[in-house]
Parts: structure tokens; C-alpha cells; sequence
């Protein structure tokens, strides 16, 4: 890959394509992807990407190269406080997985 992205699980999935394919376009701002996004404007951006010759950029995106379940899939950040689901506001439920942890070491992959 040409670019490491890590993603907050606080933002919204939507929010995270929207700032690669910014950063792809030399943006500095993900607002406008995003709205494009919503608006499904697929062609346009790829069209964008295309007249750019960025199309076929790779990016290392954490969230799909992280094991989560080895390292925090069975608790919160902060105890004291759930974290919650950024576009419902629901809690996250813990997963009951039988996983082995690793939060430091060779085998943590956080």
C-alpha cells in the first residue's frame, strides 16, 4: 500500500471513505466527498479519481487489517464510561468471543 489510514471507531464508516477518496484527490477536507457520498455521485468521483490517475492508489485501512477480536473486542477504552455507537448512540455490546487477548507483545496487533 502507498498510505496508512487509521479510523476512529467513534466516526462514521461513510466519513472514513470519504476521507480517502479526499486525500486521493488532494482535498484537504472530506466534507464534500461525503456529500457527494450521500448524494451517490459514484460516477463523478470515480470520474475525478479517473482524470486524476489516482484511481489505483492503495491504501492500508486498520480497520479491515486489525484482528480486533485479539485485542479489544471484549471491553471498553475508559471502563467508567460505554462507548457508543456514533451515528445511534446505542452501546456497544461487548463481544462474549473466546479469543485469547494480547494488549502488548509480539501477538498484539493493535
Amino acid at each position: 500500500p502507498q498510505f496508512m489510514v487509521t479510523h476512529n471507531w467513534a466516526n462514521l464508516f461513510a466519513d472514513l471513505v470519504a476521507a480517502v477518496i479526499a486525500h486521493a484527490l488532494g482535498w484537504t477536507s472530506y466534507v464534500e466527498v461525503a456529500a457527494l457520498l450521500r448524494e451517490r455521485s459514484f460516477g463523478e468521483l470515480r470520474g475525478s479519481l479517473e482524470s486524476l490517475g489516482v484511481l489505483d492508489n492503495t491504501y492500508w485501512i486498520c480497520a479491515f487489517c486489525v484482528n480486533q477480536h485479539k485485542t479489544i473486542c471484549g471491553g471498553f477504552a475508559d471502563m467508567n464510561e460505554p462507548e457508543r455507537d456514533a451515528a445511534t448512540q446505542k452501546i456497544y455490546d461487548l463481544c462474549t468471543c473466546s479469543t485469547e487477548k494480547y494488549f502488548s507483545g509480539d501477538l498484539c496487533e493493535a
